[in-house]
């Protein structure tokens, strides 16, 4: 008797044990699965972040290698050609563009890494040592004077001067408007920056432009 009430207890004791057993495996699944879930979300996260990111950077990388392919381009044009496709491209590529001339002419130039709350400032160019700031705008009419002050006024709080560069036209004479640390550059100035060699007139009023 008392060997039949062992033998039920061990029969039992195992049964249960295999249920035990059982079961184990199935947390284990679950845990992986939890992980395996963590894991795919984290990696989402990040992925979109760094497509966050680096958009800006690749558009502005974009933007810059569209410009020096554009600037072969223009070179070539007659001076009302110039103007017209100028005023036709993108506003960030002719950012690009002035900076892109500059630098073909020789220049040290910097470029601004973001297109949006940049201050007013597209870039600088360094002459004579000293760093110039750029602000570039694509026109195809009347520029605002507001526009051309707003600069001025960041060139004074920056402490430097700078160019304000444009394709517009500009409808108040000189000295109407008072810049105290920028210049205008337009027209046919604006346009000789985009040939194969940079007219000693302009080189000059760049290095002579010192307020």
């Amino acid at each position: 008797m008392l060997k039949m009430n062992m033998e039920f207890f061990n029969m039992d004791f195992q049964l249960n044990l295999q249920n035990d057993s059982g079961f184990i495996p199935d947390i284990n699944q679950l845990g992986m699965y939890l992980y395996v879930a963590a894991v795919v979300f984290y990696l989402v996260v990040f992925f979109f972040c760094y497509v966050w990111l680096t958009k800006g950077r690749s558009k502005h990388k974009v933007n810059v290698n569209v410009s020096k392919r554009l600037f072969k381009e223009v070179v070539y044009m007659n001076d009302s050609e110039k103007l017209a496709y100028l005023r036709k491209v993108n506003p960030y590529v002719f950012e690009e563009m002035i900076l892109t001339a500059l630098e073909y002419h020789g220049y040290t130039i910097s470029r601004g890494t973001k297109y949006s709350n940049d201050g007013g400032i597209d870039g600088k160019v360094k002459i004579k040592g000293k760093w110039h700031l750029i602000q570039a705008k694509r026109y195809s009419g009347p520029i605002q004077s507001s526009h051309a002050l707003n600069f001025d006024k960041v060139c004074q709080v920056n402490q430097t001067c700078g160019f304000f560069i444009h394709t517009g036209k500009t409808p108040f004479r000189k000295g109407r408007v008072q810049l105290k640390n920028s210049a205008i550059v337009s027209g046919t100035s604006m346009l000789s920056m985009f040939s194969k060699k940079m007219p000693p007139q302009l080189l000059n009023a760049l290095h002579q432009f010192n307020p």
